[in-house]
């Protein structure tokens, strides 16, 4: 009802609305957040201990760690994915979960010397696609990994609620859409404030209800310019909102038009952040290829890449490019001829080209640790360049999707935490 009258106030139909208020789901009062809110499930899959510790910290207490499936758990994925929907109505059924009156959540949350701001809405699953070339409002900004959509519609496809871990970004450079919120964050009721587990710092969230404040940020939101089409895209979190997509894609043709309009499956809850906001850090996302001879590998890279013009050149080059990093030695690879606006897009297919040539890649986030792992003995490390915020909606008109593991919104701890949800069943 609430997204009809919505649309009447601002003077258009709810289909051209990408964004709108949403009925969310907050832990009981009484519940611990510091137990209840856990990182995103697609985070340290690689280290079992980070979750083993997760697992006691929450102990017995309510937790979202019990109605999410981490992805280190995937290889038991039938038991984890049964027991997870069961807990969801447990939790319903025992108060666990309270019910907030239509409207949006700003969060703040604290990362070290740094505070990133954001926006819980919920978003119109008909205004988004992970085809690019389809031009939605809403973009992925990197390639979706089918593969990787499977079990989790299995979660969603019999689960009563949804606990988001998506960061969708907005192009607000101006700042105005936030930072009026901020201005009358005073006047607004705080949700939560608590520590976050295992190293992810803290978070507040303060309520916006209906009224005149929620009115004057949906307006802004939904009318914030189009790009080639697009007003918003996913920075973290894709596979889970086309998750989201692909169980109302096979919902909705057994609805009636009337039944489409408000079905709690249309929409998923995410977290909007301004591109420009402060706290908010775009860090490359460097490649380390092991069992490799570095020499050899990079003669070969280069003339896989003699359509760009690649060279090696002193690490000190002003020229942009990637710095290539073995033992003691760092060379840097520029593109005199470039093909492409994104060095990831020139590098990685030609790295895939030469896959037999090395027996393993991996994709880290920390420079410190770029280096540790590039100093051993038949390894070979590429420093990637960073993003520009300026220039990062540009892009994605441009080039569409970019390749995987090109960026990421932080390091893994300031990942988006589950703490928030809806309901995403009638």
């Amino acid at each position: 009802m609430y997204g009809r009258v919505l649309c009447a106030i601002i003077g258009g139909t709810m289909n051209k609305n990408a964004v709108r208020p949403a009925e969310i789901l907050l832990p009981a009062e009484d519940i611990d957040i510091k137990k209840w809110a856990v990182v995103a499930c697609d985070q340290f899959i690689t280290k079992p201990e980070y979750w083993q510790e997760a697992e006691k910290i929450a102990a017995d207490s309510p937790s979202a760690l019990n109605l999410i499936l981490p992805e280190i758990y995937l290889s038991e994925a039938e038991m984890r994915i049964r027991k997870t929907n069961e807990n969801m109505n447990a939790y319903m059924k025992k108060g666990y979960l309270r019910e907030m009156p239509t409207g949006i959540i700003l969060t703040e949350r604290k990362l070290g010397k740094l505070t990133r701001h954001g926006l819980i809405v919920a978003v119109d699953l008909e205004a988004y696609e992970f085809d690019a070339a389809k031009k939605p409002m809403i973009r992925a900004t990197e390639k979706t990994i089918l593969e990787r959509i499977p079990p989790r519609v299995r979660i969603r496809e019999n689960a009563p609620i949804e606990l988001p871990h998506i960061l969708m970004l907005m192009d607000d450079k101006g700042d105005d859409i936030v930072s009026t919120i901020i201005g009358k964050k005073a006047e607004l009721e705080k949700m939560y404030d608590s520590e976050l587990m295992l190293g992810g710092g803290a978070i507040e969230g303060y309520f916006i209800p209906e009224g005149e404040l929620l009115s004057s940020t949906m307006e802004k939101l939904n009318n914030l310019p189009l790009q080639d089409g697009m007003q918003f895209c996913v920075g973290d979190g894709n596979h889970s909102l086309a998750t989201a997509k692909t169980i109302w894609n096979s919902l909705k043709d057994g609805l009636s038009e009337e039944e489409k309009e408000d079905h709690p499956a249309r929409f998923a809850l995410v977290e909007l952040i301004n591109i420009y906001d402060e706290g908010l850090l775009f860090e490359p996302i460097h490649r380390v290829l092991f069992g490799v001879s570095p020499e050899a590998f990079l003669e070969k890279l280069l003339h896989e890449l003699k359509e760009s013009g690649a060279v090696l050149t002193d690490k000190d080059s002003k020229e942009n490019g990637v710095i290539c990093i073995f033992g003691k030695e760092e060379k840097k690879l520029v593109f005199q001829n470039p093909t492409h606006p994104l060095v990831v897009s020139m590098l990685d297919p030609a790295i895939e080209k030469l896959k037999q040539e090395f027996e393993a890649i991996e994709y880290i986030h920390g420079t410190e640790e770029l280096k540790k792992l590039s100093a051993k003995e038949n390894t070979l490390g590429f420093f990637m360049p960073k993003l520009d915020k300026d220039s990062f909606f540009g892009l994605i008109c441009e080039c569409g999707v970019m390749p995987k593991k090109t960026f990421s919104l932080g390091e893994a701890e300031e990942k988006r935490y589950y703490l928030e949800g809806r309901r995403i069943t009638k």
